[in-house]
């Protein structure tokens, strides 16, 4: 059977809740879709539980977009996040340009916490080709060498 770990058709989107088989051409592993996820367990089951646990702790997802289009398996995450209620911040994955991308990217997300986090829509960083200067908001953001760090530095107990 054909590899369906990021087949789009492929019905599971981490809720199916069930021990069983997942199979590529390369391999065959016994899987578990239930509670904490563990080692063996089925990575959209695991990817959704974490999206939860960013849902209720008012977190976000950041994707990195390379070559200006989006992996497989990244489409299938941005549907979870949709389907869990997550916001989606994606970048552009500019190896030049990595210092603005993240200060951009700070001052975004800072602006959605304080503004908007009602808004639920993906957002593109792509204004970065156009100059775009980010927003101020009514938070002490500190400095932007300590919003790099914390965003390089970021760790998720969970």
């Amino acid at each position: 059977p054909k590899c369906q770990t990021t087949d789009m058709a492929w019905p599971c989107y981490g809720t199916c809740g069930r021990v069983g088989m997942c199979s590529c051409t390369t391999w065959v592993q016994r899987v578990v879709c239930g509670g904490r996820p563990l080692r063996r367990s089925c990575w959209r089951y695991s990817f959704r539980w974490h999206l939860q646990k960013a849902m209720l702790n008012g977190g976000f997802m950041l994707q990195l977009e390379e070559n200006e289009t989006l992996g497989e398996g990244q489409k299938i995450e941005t549907v979870m996040a949709a389907s869990v209620g997550v916001k989606v911040f994606r970048v552009p994955a500019y190896k030049e340009r990595m210092r603005e991308v993240v200060d951009s990217l700070w001052e975004r997300v800072s602006d959605w916490r304080a503004y908007r986090q009602h808004e639920m829509h993906p957002e593109w960083l792509t204004e970065l080709e156009s100059g775009w200067s980010g927003c101020i908001t009514t938070e002490p953001l500190g400095t932007r060498a300590e919003h790099r760090k914390d965003i390089f530095n970021m760790t998720f107990d969970d």
